[in-house]
């Protein structure tokens, strides 16, 4: 049994995953973590701060926002804890922070925990080597309440063609926000009389709800080291 804290317990993301996490028989969520508690609607008990938490467990999951990185990121650092990082928009200083602390305990960091997304910027990484005299841009919507722009996701999908492509090739993003899309990443080799688009496009949040159960799984048998979905995905796609 991996015994699990959830932070963000009663966000969007948090409420999808505890929702899967009924129908395992492997993970067990025995707390959460939430700054509107009075919200919360779970079997298992949320507080306001992870410093209150007595129980054991193996894992964080971090559904939050990145202004709660460096509260959990102790806490695990101090309770001997995997953690698993499932938000964007965190600052350079708490990146590396990420990295030292994989020195000592196992860190997975997502931009996005959907297998398609793996697979998408494989392609874009294909593509951006392939064409090296091709324009590329990205496009990504997502709903009007999404804090960051561009998305983690599309500048992971950059990264994916800069590093792989022309390192001087620029890329064009270009973040659109309304309604409640879940999330939509389109990527465009613009040629000569030719073009390639690559889309992906998630209908619901469980899908990255399920990556992160199949990320948690992963983690429970790896020592500490910094881990990513291709580590997941790539390698791993059994699980």
């Amino acid at each position: 049994m991996i015994r699990v804290i959830l932070n963000g317990a009663c966000g969007r993301m948090g409420r999808s995953f505890a929702t899967l996490c009924e129908n395992t028989a492997d993970i067990f969520i025995v707390a959460g973590v939430d700054e509107n508690t009075k919200t919360a609607r779970h079997s298992f008990p949320v507080y306001d701060d992870i410093g209150k938490i007595r129980v054991p467990a193996d894992v964080i999951v971090d559904f939050s926002v990145p202004a709660a990185l460096d509260r959990i990121l102790r806490y695990a650092l101090d309770n001997n804890l995997k953690l698993l990082v499932a938000t964007t928009g965190h600052s350079r200083s708490q990146l590396n922070d990420l990295r030292l602390a994989s020195e000592k305990i196992a860190v997975f960091k997502a931009a996005n925990l959907s297998v398609g997304i793996s697979v998408l910027s494989r392609l874009a990484a294909i593509c951006a080597d392939a064409l090296t005299d091709f324009d590329a841009a990205i496009t990504e919507t997502h709903h009007k309440n999404k804090l960051d722009a561009p998305s983690g996701t599309a500048l992971m999908l950059k990264n994916s063609i800069t590093s792989s492509g022309p390192p001087s090739r620029a890329v064009c993003i270009n973040s659109i926000r309304g309604g409640t899309v879940t999330g939509k990443h389109e990527v465009v080799f613009l040629g000569n009389y030719e073009t390639i688009t690559i889309t992906h496009e998630a209908t619901c949040k469980d899908v990255y709800a399920l990556g992160a159960i199949r990320a948690i799984r992963f983690l429970s048998s790896e020592t500490a080291g910094f881990y990513t979905p291709d580590d997941l995905f790539m390698t791993n796609s059994g699980n």
